[in-house]
């Protein structure tokens, strides 16, 4: 658990120092699809550029999504894999149970095969033996009636003998005949069972290689079809603007960029776009942490919440806030999603310092 606690420390010392190096903070809020780079200047250094910055900072957040949205499709290949793995080892454990069955099986056939071939060939040596023995008997009698001179009867006993024998070469030629016969009709059986499965191999290829066709055709026309997901929306807000009587001009800026992404990770624009600058509050802070991180209260009624200032984003999707006093802020930014008029929202708490440039980028995948 220690050794944990320690890798977690040091891979978040590691992450800030690397973002200190880098001048921003980059941060990823899984909840809510969101990706933020932010940083803060003193408002008379001449050497921050906020164009400049804020397009490293854009070329941070669209890395960070890439990388993000590489790792994803990594992990579903790999869950992919598993699972065509996992499907592997069940059909090949089928295939073995399956084999092991049918070897059962044929080993059972055979040995029955055996047994009744066994038993025919006992009863057929059993009959012959008797044959053999009448004959044998027959041919004695034959042997006696000659010897007492009895040619008559030996010559007929004679002729009933080559008569069985006659008889017993037909029946011979007919069991070989018929033998002949239902072997030819099994090869001939074999042959048309081999035709069969030929055809239903081929015509299961043939069905699966059109399958697979569609699947392509289809993953294609999805893939060049603009798909409209429908995301997870928090509760919508009503802007108050607060009474400019009690508003106090500020020494500080804000700086922004924001990126819409659709679900396939191609930059995107939405309409009615604005930027709200709101104190921080109970109403805000109570929206910000129960509705908005949660991606809830889509069906409730709108929240006041007062804010300060508004503006628009430009054609460039940048936005601007002048004269800013010091204290800590929400900046809100609301469009409406695609096809649909609910209301799409990213939120960021920010603090502001007296003579300051606030520079950030906001994305967010729908």
């Amino acid at each position: 658990m220690l050794k944990n606690r320690l890798f977690l420390l040091l891979a978040t010392l590691f992450l800030f120092s690397g973002c200190a190096e880098r001048g921003y903070v980059l941060t990823s809020t899984p909840a809510t699809h969101t990706i933020t780079a932010q940083m803060s200047s003193d408002i008379r250094d001449t050497t921050k550029n906020t164009k400049d910055e804020l397009s490293k900072m854009k070329a941070a957040v669209k890395k960070e999504l890439k990388t993000k949205r590489v790792k994803k499709q990594r992990q579903k290949y790999a869950q992919r894999q598993a699972q065509r793995a996992k499907l592997t080892r069940i059909r090949e454990k089928q295939k073995k149970t399956a084999q092991k069955a049918k070897e059962l099986q044929d080993a059972k056939a055979l040995k029955e095969k055996e047994q009744q071939t066994l038993h025919t060939q006992r009863a057929k040596a059993l009959e012959e033996k008797k044959v053999e023995e009448a004959r044998l008997q027959k041919q004695k009698e034959i042997e006696t009636l000659k010897a007492k001179k009895k040619e008559a009867e030996a010559k007929a006993l004679e002729k009933q003998l080559a008569l069985e024998k006659e008889q017993r070469e037909l029946k011979k030629r007919k069991e070989l005949e018929a033998a002949n016969l239902l072997e030819a009709k099994k090869l001939q059986e074999a042959e048309a069972l081999k035709k069969k499965l030929e055809e239903k191999n081929r015509k299961e290829a043939e069905s699966l290689k059109q399958k697979q066709l569609q699947a392509l055709q289809k993953k294609k026309t999805e893939t060049e079809t603009i798909t409209v997901y429908n995301p997870s929306f928090s509760q919508p807000l009503r802007f108050k603007r607060i009474n400019k009587t009690y508003q106090k001009f500020g020494t500080s800026e804000l700086h922004g960029h924001v990126i819409y992404l659709d679900h396939a990770g191609q930059e995107i624009d939405l309409a009615q776009k604005k930027v709200y600058l709101l104190p921080v509050g109970a109403k805000i802070n109570h929206w910000y942490t129960n509705y908005y991180l949660k991606n809830k209260g889509q069906n409730l009624a709108p929240a006041a919440v007062s804010y300060l200032n508004s503006t628009t984003l430009d054609l460039n999707k940048n936005f601007n806030f002048f004269g800013v006093p010091s204290g800590t802020y929400y900046i809100v930014i609301e469009s409406l999603y695609p096809k649909s008029l609910k209301k799409v929202y990213i939120a960021k708490k920010i603090n502001v310092g007296k003579y300051k440039k606030v520079m950030a980028v906001f994305s967010k995948k729908l």
